[in-house]
């Protein structure tokens, strides 16, 4: 027989109540949650539709999109043919070998001249191509921006250093086979290459490659430039290998052109600046094995890419700065350097800059890159006045204008906006730029006995030895 079941008379036991209680509690506690969430991403909306907006007011591009180009047809696409002549580029491995020890410095040995030699031969091709890629001067990579940005590949930047890597070889080579014609055509050819790679799709690695490429252009001119030959009254063709005065000029106005190189940088910070706002919320959702989490987290990721693309909004104002102080006056003290303090150059290379380091360090660069062509541009007006003077120099830069230059260039270092610093003495001609500390160190390239990393001298001026055979 069995009992049957009778229903308890004492209270439920406590636990029970308790779950009552957490269990409305927590539908509170998501529904609060969900209240937040709501409200969180339309603010994080709200702050990037306010971006967008104050960016395009001023004329800046805010997203990947902004950054679209006309397409341009293969036959007028000089991309078209750098890539083919970056496809072309071919060394033999000896020639390999000599690269990677070449010190890229005159004067060549013989063995640098008849690798150089061979080189030349297996890539008239390339040469030819880069040529006329310059001759019709629009470029489109055709490369889509697409969403993340750091799925964007880039293959044009390593093809860019290649062919102006060749190009500075045979530069060198030329100088020395007194073919200074061809050398006028091969560093116009280089500068040409670095401002192709500013080109959209661009970001800071775009800016990057572009001023170690314009680099190799100046490295190659500051090398041969008291030494150029020009061609003379009798000369009525090139084929003689001196450069002609008409094609120096064409030079001396490629390097006074700050417009490219200015704006190059502008679009490469503000390309910088679109992949953050891009890249925030994409990048740890495509990494992440919850991705539904992460998508909950997506207004923090998107408010803590405005503030970074918020550190770098100064940069193109500081860009657009006549003198490198001013510029540092113009971004914020968290991107600055400081010349003075090592651990507060440590400081700020944490943290919020981790990802690119101290913007300011990008912003000293540029400003050199300025240097190096307004030195670059008024040694060869020296060099032509001279071929007019019976290789007289001119006692003062005022000399050049408006027959060489059209305008005293300025040194971008000077705080007071001075003109470069010309000495004329016979015994040790120098034109220079004060240099990143912005003092007169008397035409002083390096401080003895100082670093600034392994084997590696404090830089002080940035000079120009005008003597026809400078000392090493």
């Amino acid at each position: 027989m069995t009992t049957p079941d009778i229903e308890p008379d004492y209270a439920y036991p406590p636990r029970f109540r308790h779950l009552k209680r957490w269990t409305i509690i927590g539908f509170l506690a998501l529904g609060a949650l969900a209240t937040l969430r709501y409200g969180w991403g339309v603010e994080a909306q709200r702050r990037l539709d306010a971006y967008a907006a104050s960016a395009h007011a001023r004329g800046r591009k805010a997203f990947l999109s902004d950054f679209s180009v006309p397409s341009i047809p293969d036959d007028q696409n000089a991309a078209s043919l750098l890539r083919t002549a970056a496809a072309s580029l071919k060394y033999e491995d000896d020639a390999n070998d000599w690269e990677n020890a070449f010190k890229h410095e005159l004067p060549l040995t013989r063995t640098d001249l008849d690798i150089l030699a061979r080189v030349k031969r297996g890539n008239a091709t390339v040469s030819r191509d880069m040529r006329r890629a310059r001759a019709l001067g629009r470029v489109n990579w055709g490369i889509v921006m697409r969403t993340p940005a750091f799925t964007i590949l880039l293959p044009h930047l390593n093809e860019a250093r290649g062919l102006a890597n060749l190009a500075s070889y045979l530069a060198l080579y030329e100088h020395t086979l007194h073919n200074d014609h061809e050398v006028i055509e091969l560093a116009r050819d280089i500068l040409f290459d670095a401002r192709s790679t500013e080109q959209p799709p661009v970001f800071l690695i775009s800016h990057l490659v572009a001023n170690g490429v314009d680099r190799v252009a100046t490295n190659v001119l500051f090398q041969v430039i008291s030494t150029l030959r020009i061609q003379s009254l009798q000369e009525n063709t090139p084929s003689a290998g001196s450069a002609a005065p008409d094609q120096i000029r064409a030079l001396i106005a490629d390097l006074l052109d700050e417009t490219s190189l200015i704006q190059g940088a502008s679009d490469c910070w503000q390309g910088e600046q679109s992949a953050w706002v891009d890249n925030a919320p994409a990048a740890v959702a495509q990494q992440s094995p919850t991705p539904r989490i992460i998508s909950f987290l997506a207004p923090m990721f998107t408010l803590q890419a405005l503030r970074g693309a918020a550190n770098l909004d100064s940069i193109p104002t500081a860009l657009s700065q006549s003198t490198y102080s001013r510029a540092r006056a113009v971004i914020p003290a968290a991107t600055r350097l400081s010349n003075a303090s090592t651990l507060y150059n440590i400081s700020r290379a944490v943290g919020s800059f981790f990802s690119i380091g101290v913007p300011g360090r990008y912003i000293q660069d540029d400003f050199i890159a300025r240097a190096h062509h307004r030195l670059a541009a008024t040694a060869l007006a020296i060099r032509l006045y001279q071929f007019d003077h019976a290789s007289e120099r001119p006692s003062s830069l005022d000399q050049l204008v408006p027959k060489y230059l059209p305008k005293v260039p300025r040194d971008p270092f000077s705080r007071d906006d001075k003109s470069l610093v010309y000495r004329s003495d016979p015994s040790h001609p120098v034109l220079y730029s004060l240099g990143i500390n912005e003092r007169d160190d008397s035409g002083i390239e390096y401080a003895p006995g100082t670093t600034t990393g392994p084997r590696r001298p404090q830089p002080l001026d940035i000079i120009i030895d005008l003597r026809s055979t400078p000392s090493k």
